[in-house]
């Protein structure tokens, strides 16, 4: 999970480096508000694996797992089609 976590650290700081549009920077600062949840979670699941709790890990993630990984996707879907869009209209 770290390698997969680093890697992504590494694409959105290089889609920093680019210039963005004012809603290009919303969708990526909701991109990382979701993904900061969705690590939080991720940490907590993990936590509770380890110290033998997994009900409770398999409790959070169906309550909460599903719902923040959802959100993160969509956010990171929205800006995908954005640049799409943006992109295309440099071209014209």
């Amino acid at each position: 999970l770290t390698r997969f976590d680093y890697k992504i650290d590494s694409l959105v700081q290089d889609l920093r480096q680019t210039y963005l549009t004012p809603e290009e920077v919303d969708y990526l600062r909701e991109f990382n508000r979701s993904r900061t949840e969705y690590a939080r979670l991720e940490s907590e699941i993990i936590d509770r694996v380890e110290a033998q709790d997994r009900p409770g890990a398999m409790t959070l993630f169906t309550r909460e797992g599903g719902t923040v990984f959802r959100e993160t996707t969509v956010h990171l879907n929205e800006l995908a089609h954005l640049q799409t869009v943006e992109g295309e209209e440099l071209l014209e």
